[in-house]
């Protein structure tokens, strides 16, 4: 594909997020006829109107560009069932479970609502991230299917928040991703956020399934954090982001221990030379980096400081680069005395 201008992929983007929308109706609805009772005529129509629908996201995906290619082919079906009611084998193993669907979009939310009710498991429903959070203050749930494209408090915001509040209770609820992003940039931020699963749309209904039994059957009780004099690092939290794997947050604050001073310094090169672009790229890679380790004031300060930048507010995003650097020295200190715990160090 011929290079593009900025106004113009932003078009693109937009188009293709507008098109997404009937098209994952249009793939997890007849996957679901597929699973029932059909006829051969019937079958034959289902297959071509899903067929066409997951060539079309693949011209989609080609249009806005940058998307990793995925095979959106239907996948097999099993024999006609005599009822819509029968499952995979696997698919009830560890019974009806509470799964709460996070999703904005009405079309996307049913769609999910009626795979898992489909299956025989008991569905709760949020729009937004901060609904969600709302509805699990009252409410135990198995499973959260959590969309990372939320209005206002997005879905990696929302994990961590839940991750915050799981560090106090000591329990982790698996969390699944679910988006149209398939690169890997993406998967990786979603699982340093605090995610277990990784989906994307348009869903498969038997990808979606075994997914939460798997998930489901291994849902970790987190052991207490070692005492650590900490400033900005919620250790209890950060531990519950990785299923309570000490020797596996030594490492990860080892390996952003590493890469904060040339992160530090692309920062700075992109803020002074008004780089918005140069920003967001370096940011997503630091906000996936401290979002494990449940650092809120950081990740608040570098949103803030991308749109400084963005609006070219040069010396407001200077003066918010220096408040950065301090919060980064207090996050150096914390990450340094976690490499050096003799519970937590990655050696």
């Amino acid at each position: 594909m011929m290079p593009v201008d900025e106004e113009t992929r932003d078009h693109y983007e937009k188009l293709g997020r507008e098109i997404r929308t009937p098209l994952t109706a249009i793939i997890g609805s007849t996957e679901m006829l597929l699973n029932g009772t059909l006829s051969g005529e019937q079958r034959q129509m289902v297959e071509l109107v899903q067929s066409s629908a997951a060539k079309l996201w693949k011209m989609v995906d080609e249009l806005d560009g940058g998307r990793e290619a995925r095979d959106l082919s239907p996948t097999p079906q099993p024999p006609p069932s005599p009822t819509l009611h029968v499952v995979d084998e696997n698919a009830m193993a560890a019974g009806p479970l509470d799964v709460l669907v996070v999703e904005d979009d009405a079309d996307n939310q049913a769609i999910v609502v009626r795979i898992l009710e489909w299956a025989g498991h008991r569905t709760h429903v949020a729009d937004s991230g901060r609904e969600a959070l709302a509805l699990m203050e009252r409410r135990n749930v198995d499973v959260v299917l959590m969309d990372l494209n939320l209005p206002g408090f997005n879905g990696m915001e929302t994990t961590a928040a839940i991750r915050a509040r799981e560090g106090q209770r000591g329990h982790r609820v698996p969390i699944i991703a679910l988006t149209a992003h398939a690169a890997h940039n993406y998967r990786e931020q979603a699982i340093q956020a605090g995610m277990d699963g990784y989906l994307t749309k348009p869903l498969q209904a038997r990808s979606l399934l075994e997914e939460i039994q798997r998930l489901a059957r291994q849902a970790p009780v987190i052991a207490r954090a070692p005492a650590l004099a900490l400033q900005v690092i919620d250790l209890q939290a950060a531990l519950s982001n990785v299923s309570g794997d000490q020797r596996l947050l030594g490492r990860l604050a080892r390996r952003l221990l590493d890469r904060l001073p040339s992160t530090v310094e692309a920062l700075k090169q992109a803020v002074e030379s008004a780089d918005a672009r140069g920003v967001e790229k370096t940011s997503q890679g630091l906000l996936g980096g401290v979002a494990i380790f449940a650092v809120r004031p950081v990740s608040e300060i570098v949103k803030a400081l991308g749109g400084l930048v963005r609006w070219r507010h040069v010396d407001a995003a200077s003066a918010m680069m220096g408040v950065l650097k301090i919060e980064l020295e207090r996050l150096s200190a914390d990450l340094q005395a976690i490499v050096a715990s003799p519970d937590l160090g990655d050696e």
